[in-house]
């Protein structure tokens, strides 16, 4: 398979996955900085429509990774909150503590 095969390839699965550079090139197997290449260097030459419907769909990606990053940065906490940090010994959740008591457990000021 040649440069320009592998880059429609690539730009293919991201127009039916809708998927970011990074997912794309763990499900393909690749580098993502291959991919990132593929897409902004070869795939220009390959087809203008192609590469076009993956320009768009990189653009809305970018717009909205902060706001994936923030919803991962929530759930991480989320998951500190309800099962405690693992690096961490001194939890102490019993029943009948109180909400502030286990609090401080978690953020390791309680023994």
């Amino acid at each position: 398979m040649d440069k320009y095969e592998r880059a429609v390839m690539v730009g293919e699965y991201v127009i039916n996955t809708k998927s970011t550079v990074r997912q794309t090139a763990v499900a393909l197997g690749m580098a993502k900085s291959t991919v990132h290449n593929d897409i902004v260097r070869i795939l220009p030459r390959c087809g203008s429509e192609l590469y076009g419907q993956v320009k768009a769909i990189l653009a809305h990606n970018k717009l909205v990774r902060s706001i994936r990053g923030g919803q991962a940065t929530k759930a991480k906490y989320a998951r500190l909150r309800m099962y405690g940090d693992e690096n961490q010994t001194n939890f102490n959740f019993e029943e009948g503590a109180n909400e502030n008591e286990n609090r401080q457990n978690i953020d390791g000021i309680g023994g």
